[in-house]
């Protein structure tokens, strides 16, 4: 790691300890879910900002990457912990939203919002919207949120690491190290299964950015030797709950929790995948989110950028009628999904339907808006309120 970077994550830190000493902070947040593609964005983008703008103490500005979990959840982000200890970052010198008030700051006037692969605030923190300055994201704009006076840059690429990268090659920033290299190929690699065309997450800009981070550093971990790393990391649940499984890779979808499974939901119904209390862990997910829906994500996308990719999903509702009404409007409103029943005779999984989604190029960023736009139909029987 260079002098610069490592100083950067010694730096925020610090700051940290002595927040009431600056006239604003500017902090960088990913999105819920803390997968390693938020991760990087607000560790790189940070340094970034750090690098180029007047931020320094002597205007008493800090920048301050946060990732958006609390820090006893880390563990839980496998992927995320081993590509970081793989880059020598200290995991101790991470900021988490638990280490932080952010509505404190913004109610004093002092926060400067920047959002990285996310570009809609949860409801619990909808008093943070005023403090937004910009805003960086890959996923299907959401039309109902207008930002006005923020710095916009919402593209439908396979990573927002190579938006973040993107802007860093173009600009005049001279400290894109091998390091910062590194990071930035890690999301991008993982994000879009090594541009496998199964799997359909890439485009020319991820392509593009990664082609030039391998024209400045010849060295970087070989993509197919990265991917399977990063897979094997993130495949591996062996030590994890029922309930950490469900917080590993989870989105919010207004209040309907939207969990994504790096292996299928099928494993866990024929029994192949067994979690101690699982369907106790579902419908706790959904009473915290005060939601009767929660959805399930299962994608199988192997080791190896050539295997075969499956995807399906799972809709848990203790009321019928909603699993019935929502699996409705997913024939109705997304037939590009293809989805195909599977038979659930396990006894222990009531009340959890799941469905192979035959069109593996259908991500999670497909399903949010879909899940978004249901609650706002019928919200008055979705609330648990």
């Amino acid at each position: 790691m260079t002098k610069q970077f490592l100083e950067f994550i010694y730096k925020y830190h610090y700051h940290l300890q002595h927040i009431n000493d600056f006239n604003a902070v500017k902090v960088v947040l990913g999105n819920t879910s803390c997968d390693l593609d938020s991760v990087v964005c607000a560790l790189v983008y940070s340094f970034y900002l750090h690098m180029t703008e007047s931020t320094s103490e002597s205007c008493k500005v800090s920048v301050i990457p946060v990732l958006n979990i609390q820090e006893k959840d880390l563990p839980i982000k496998t992927e995320v912990c081993y590509f970081l200890k793989l880059n020598n970052i200290p995991l101790k010198k991470l900021v988490f939203r638990d280490s932080l008030d952010l509505a404190k700051l913004s109610s004093e006037k002092k926060l400067e919002l920047v959002l990285v692969d996310h570009h809609v605030l949860p409801h619990k923190d909808a008093n943070l919207a005023s403090s937004v300055v910009e805003i960086i994201d890959h996923r299907p704009r959401d039309l109902s949120v207008v930002w006005k006076d923020v710095k916009t840059t919402i593209e439908r690429v396979g990573s927002c690491a190579s938006l973040v990268g993107r802007i860093l090659l173009e600009s005049e920033f001279c400290s894109l190290d091998r390091t910062v290299a590194q990071l930035i190929a890690g999301p991008i690699i993982l994000d879009t299964a090594n541009f496998s065309e199964t799997y359909g997450q890439s485009t020319e800009v991820d392509e593009n950015v990664y082609a030039k981070l391998n024209e400045l550093w010849d060295d970087l971990i070989p993509p197919a030797d990265l991917f399977q790393q990063l897979s094997d990391a993130k495949q591996d649940v062996s030590s994890l709950t029922a309930e950490q499984i469900l917080g590993k890779d989870m989105k919010v979808a207004g209040s309907v929790p939207i969990a994504g499974f790096p292996f299928l939901i099928q494993d866990i119904v024929s029994g192949k995948r067994i979690f101690e209390n699982f369907m106790q862990a579902v419908a706790d997910l959904g009473t915290v989110n005060k939601s009767r829906l929660v959805v399930l994500l299962g994608l199988h996308a192997g080791s190896d950028a050539n295997d075969q990719i499956e995807r399906d999903l799972g809709v848990y509702s203790n009321h019928s009628s909603i699993s019935e009404k929502f699996v409705e409007f997913l024939k109705n409103e997304a037939a590009f999904l293809q989805l195909a029943p599977v038979c659930n005779e396990n006894p222990v999984l009531q009340n959890l339907s799941v469905f192979k989604v035959l069109n593996t190029k259908a991500s999670r960023k497909a399903v949010l808006p879909l899940v978004m736009d249901f609650q706002n139909r019928f919200s008055d029987i979705l609330s648990d309120k």
